[in-house]
């Protein structure tokens, strides 16, 4: 598809499923409207849960590919291009309709028939790694990627073209970046502004072992010298914490589910959080210091090389040893602050707040769109 100077430019975002998957890729929209607010886009997707309710609340159009859950002995691209022959009847629907002039790969099987398509219509596709070990997909649709766009340096050692890989950073949304001063953030959301805060969070769909932490050790601690802002996957979830911060004598605010992040990001000091790319990315975006707990049967054991990567940037915790200890390390922490002041050094180090722009710029050459036409 030749893009005319003429016409907005047309992006289709294939995959999804999660909101590691989903929240960049909206990030991404928002770089590419700013820049010219005649960009048209699509997702085709799996249709889950969250991915519905980000996208639906975004008012972002999509469409569902049959969801692609490969088999995991499926290791070859004509494996991988079986698995996905349910789904590639409607990505070839969807591209004859919208005709993009280029397609972003968002990681996972469910982009597999979005971009098999787009490979196979000729049209230039890019992808998108968050993790510092790339998923099985990325890896082998990498071969016939015009950029893939990493986060961490390595990354492109595992990938059949290495030199198409940019180190971008994960694109994060301008909901996810802190817009208010500390104050501001901690009025807003009804916390003490003399007490530090600690945020827990367990990615789009939280963690029960942080929400079980959490209420296994407040059941015993009262009333500890720190607020914390508790994000907890769903709303019995949420109802449970809120019961046991209640009965502790915590300050808190718990939540099932919140897109804007950047008021919690504003009022915490620490973040006590999973290590998956995009919950990393907006952490060190915002220049915080984090203990990071990797999901430890995440495919490739992906979450604890992303840990490793932040370096100094984080302290690393196994999921087994969560305890009475890590409360008492965390309280340590908040309560003298001068650990959390090098963590969040190496954290800004990190980040990567205009990662979005980034992505958003390299999509528009990859369509053939010139800096004199937008």
């Amino acid at each position: 598809m030749v893009f005319e100077k003429n016409e907005g430019l047309r992006v289709l975002f294939a995959g999804g499923g999660t909101g590691g998957h989903i929240c960049p890729a909206m990030a991404v929209v928002e770089a590419l409207k700013e820049r010219d607010p005649k960009t048209e886009v699509l997702f085709l997707g799996t249709g889950r849960a969250v991915e519905r309710k980000l996208l639906e609340g975004a008012g972002l159009p999509y469409e569902v590919a049959a969801p692609t859950r490969m088999d995991r002995r499926l290791r070859s691209l004509p494996g991988l291009l079986g698995g996905a022959a349910k789904g590639l009847a409607k990505a070839f629907s969807a591209i004859k309709r919208f005709r993009p002039h280029v397609v972003l790969g968002l990681g996972g099987y469910g982009q597999v028939p979005g971009v098999v398509a787009a490979r196979l219509l000729n049209i230039p596709y890019a992808l998108f790694e968050p993790n510092r070990v790339p998923g099985r997909a990325n890896r082998l649709l990498s071969g016939g990627a015009k950029d893939i766009y990493i986060q961490w340096a390595g990354t492109e050692t595992m990938l059949r073209k290495p030199e198409r890989a940019v180190r971008t950073g994960t694109p994060v949304r301008k909901q996810a970046l802190a817009t208010l001063s500390q104050d501001e953030a901690r009025r807003e959301l009804g916390l003490p502004l003399s007490k530090p805060v600690l945020l827990i969070v367990g990615g789009s769909q939280g963690a029960k072992p942080l929400n079980d932490w959490a209420e296994q050790v407040f059941e015993t601690v009262r009333r500890p010298r720190f607020s914390i802002i508790h994000l907890a996957g769903s709303g019995d979830s949420a109802r449970s914490l809120n019961r046991v911060y209640e009965r502790a004598g915590v300050a808190h605010a718990v939540f099932p589910f919140r897109a804007d992040m950047g008021p919690l990001y504003a009022a915490s000091d620490l973040v006590f959080c999973r290590a998956g790319g995009a919950t990393l990315a907006e952490v060190t975006a915002a220049g915080l210091p984090s203990i990071a707990v990797p999901y430890p049967h995440a495919v490739d054991d992906h979450q604890r090389a992303n840990a490793r990567s932040l370096g100094a940037g984080a302290l690393i915790r196994e999921q087994t040893d969560l305890g009475m200890g890590t409360f008492d390390e965390i309280a340590e922490c908040l309560s003298t602050g001068r650990q959390l002041e090098e963590l969040a050094r190496h954290s800004r180090a990190i980040g990567c707040p205009d990662a979005a722009m980034e992505v958003a710029k390299r999509l528009e050459m990859l369509a053939g769109v010139t800096s004199a036409s937008v």
